[in-house]
């Protein structure tokens, strides 16, 4: 066995083993060399011990490593301290540990994930099931209303037709007394003719007198007269007694119509209302119960409702929060790039000074041209600022908060992601406005940097080259000319952005369509940010320009200090200081400026937030109102079906009361019949029994005789015998 192998004994006891491993460290000798040394003495002198063959272990058991005391009985022998196999199978054992830790993290994250997809899906669920809702509630009040309708339509066509029957009604009583009336005109006009009957006959009785032969033809005229008129008045009374029982037919007759109408409709329309009742009850019910749960749902909605408002109000003071951060930050860098600016200006001037001492007398530059082109910038940049000082943001702001309160005075109801979008929109074009003063303050303090580097070389080649008037006018000319461009760039700028602005700020008041509030919100906050880093862009661009312009008058001020020109040294010497002072006037009002627009701006915002938390607060109390609102329709609708439920129960138990009474008195008076007749049956049996009783009783009284007879027979008998 080489030392650089391994053997393992089982069986041994562990006092054993650690009293072989002390002797082994007392000699100086691994634990494998004393064991081998001792096995060695021993053989020769005494037999091999009975030993069991164990299989051999694995080469990755086998070099394990140092003893574990604490072990099972199992050790290794001769093992190597620090084993790379030990190494390598511990980092295996980490690296199985660090990969299950994550397999367990990714999976908490991927059930943390699908907890929160499946949460957004019952939110979006809950919302479609409120939606839903909403929906069938619309719909079952347009199903009430529509069979209100209905209802109503009915019992009027029912009371229309009960007024045309007695319409009818009196019609036909008008009719009867006009025919009533004139019936009595021809009984008038028959007594009348009888009348001049009479006034004839008497007449002609009269004038019998007179003579006979008038009388008799008199006389037959008269019978004559009399009898037309008899019959004339009979006719009429027949006719008249036709029409009338005519007349009286036909008024039965459309009486009996007119009532069997009546009936039959006001019979169906009283069925169909109670049949339409019942249907009403019954989808009431069942609305009233989805009502219950959707009120439920709109609660919680609600609730949903203010913890997101909650969580708008936060996200809008933090993006206020960051604007202002960022508005100091430029502030700070602002003031640092003034600073630099201030810093060389006093370089110069103590340059210039220094000059003015060391320089010896020169030639003078007659410098009062280039004072009138410096006054020309100075009055140009006046009224460049005078065009911007007017802001389009605060001007389109107050147009939107006219807009939005001439809409609210008329009434109109917006949605609440509407007012956000619209808010949003507002601070977008802000944001963009606000973008691009920081673009035109950039590039009018560029055009003005570069303005005075040329300025700066000119002078300095004027005073090497000694044309003052010449050179003066063209950088006139060229100042005019920069200056003119930079007014039509500021003022196309200013325009265009005044029409987007304008475009924009319609677009939002016509109600477009967002893409939700997280979507606008994510929007404003990737703005905010990218006008923030525009802005770091600026001021690190005005900071190079402002080095740039540095470096350039500190060069040309070493070759006026190389030259020691002290008139031109003096000149632009005073130039510069003029020039320095006008640009940090400049600076300073910019900076002003850019302060005022940045208070505005947070102004603004807070007036939005608060206008926009005023919305969100109406929308929320007209959505309770409209709740409540609701709840107490349906409460009263089921106070008033539970009060017609307990009207039709109570009468339905009086019948119920009433119909048992009857069958009560009928089972009686059917169970009083039966024992009457019981009885009479007992009389007639018992009648009928009693003549064959006394038949029966006669032939038991004749068979005791004969019986007794028979007795007395065969007694006497043995008496003869004996």
């Amino acid at each position: 066995m080489s030392s650089a192998q391994s053997w393992s004994v089982k069986g041994i006891d562990p006092k054993v083993r650690e009293a072989a491993r002390e002797a082994a460290a007392r000699q100086g000798m691994s634990l494998g060399e004393y064991l081998s040394q001792a096995l060695a003495g021993q053989s020769p002198t005494g037999g091999q011990p009975a030993t069991t063959q164990h299989p051999p272990r694995p080469r990755s058991t086998r070099y394990l490593g140092s003893l574990d005391a604490e072990s099972d009985d199992d050790w290794s022998v001769g093992t190597r301290p620090h084993d790379p196999s030990r190494l390598a199978q511990r980092i295996e054992s980490i690296e199985r540990r660090t990969q299950l830790a994550v397999t367990g993290l990714d999976r908490a994250v991927s059930t943390i994930d699908r907890s929160v997809l499946g949460l957004a899906a019952r939110i979006e669920d809950a919302e479609a099931a409120a939606t839903d809702a909403a929906d069938r509630i619309s719909e079952a009040l347009e199903q009430f209303r529509a069979a209100g309708e209905t209802l109503s339509g009915k019992l009027a066509y029912a009371e229309h037709s009960a007024v045309e029957s007695k319409y009818a009604y009196d019609g036909a009583k008008g009719e009867l007394d006009s025919v009533r009336e004139r019936l009595e005109h021809q009984v008038s006009v028959a007594e009348e003719v009888a009348r001049r009957a009479e006034a004839a006959a008497s007449f002609l009785t009269g004038e019998m007198e007179n003579g006979e032969g008038l009388v008799a033809k008199t006389l037959a005229e008269a019978r004559a007269i009399a009898e037309d008129a008899a019959r004339q008045a009979a006719e009429a009374s027949a006719d008249a007694v036709q029409e009338l029982r005519r007349l009286q037919e036909e008024m039965s007759e459309r009486l009996a119509e007119t009532e069997t109408s009546t009936r039959r409709a006001i019979e169906s329309a009283v069925a169909e209302v109670h049949t339409e009742n019942r249907g009403t009850r019954e989808a009431l019910l069942e609305e009233v119960v989805r009502l219950e749960t959707e009120i439920s749902k709109r609660v919680g909605a609600v609730d949903q409702l203010k913890s997101e408002q909650a969580a708008l109000i936060v996200r809008i003071e933090r993006a206020e929060a960051g604007s202002r951060e960022s508005t100091a930050g430029l502030r700070q860098a602002a003031g640092a790039a003034i600073a630099d600016l201030r810093n060389a200006q006093l370089t110069l001037a103590a340059r210039l000074k220094h000059v003015e001492d060391t320089s010896g007398a020169g030639e003078g530059i007659d410098l009062t041209v280039l004072r009138q082109a410096q006054s020309d910038i100075a009055e140009r940049l006046a009224s460049l600022e005078a065009k911007t000082d007017s802001s389009p943001v605060s001007e389109a702001l107050a147009a939107f908060e006219a807009r939005i309160a001439s809409i609210e005075n008329g009434g109109v109801n917006n949605d609440k992601l509407e007012h956000v979008d619209g808010a949003v929109r507002t601070l977008d074009v802000a944001l963009q406005r606000l973008t691009e003063r920081i673009a035109e303050t950039e590039s009018t303090a560029n055009t003005a940097i570069r303005t005075l580097e040329e300025t700066v070389s000119s002078l300095g080649a004027r005073v090497e080259q000694g044309t003052g008037a010449v050179e003066t006018e063209v950088v006139r000319a060229m100042l005019e000319q920069r200056l003119d461009t930079m007014a039509q760039q500021v003022s196309q700028m200013v325009g265009e952005a005044r029409h987007e602005l304008q475009d924009q700020l319609q677009a939002a008041l016509e109600g477009v369509a967002g893409e939700g509030l997280e979507g606008a919100l994510a929007d404003v906050n990737r703005r905010l940010a990218a006008a923030e880093r525009r802005q770091a862009q600026t001021i690190e661009a005005i900071s190079l320009e402002i080095r740039r312009m540095s470096e350039t008058v500190d060069k040309r001020l070493r070759a006026v200090e190389t030259r020691n020109d002290d008139a031109a040294g003096a000149a632009v010497r005073e130039e510069l200081s003029r020039m320095a002072s006008t640009l940090e006037q400049r600076f300073d009002d910019i900076e002003r400026r850019e302060a005022g627009a940045f208070d505005r701006m947070g102004l603004e915002i807070g007036r939005l937030s608060e206008r926009l938390e005023e919305r969100v607060g109406a929308v929320e109390n007209r959505s309770a109102q409209a709740i409540e609102q609701v709840g107490e329709q349906v409460a009263r609708m089921a106070d008033r079906f539970n009060q017609r439920q307990d009207i039709l129960a109570r009468e339905l138990g009086e019948r119920m009361l009433d119909s048992e009474e009857r069958a009560g008195a009928r089972v009686t008076e059917a169970i009083n019949s039966i024992m009457h007749r019981l009885a009479e049956v007992e009389e007639h049996s018992a009648e009928a029994i009693a003549p064959v009783q006394k038949a029966v009783s006669s032939v038991a009284s004749k068979l005791e005789r004969i019986e007794s007879g028979q007795d007395a027979i065969d007694t006497s008998a043995p008496r003869a015998d004996a």
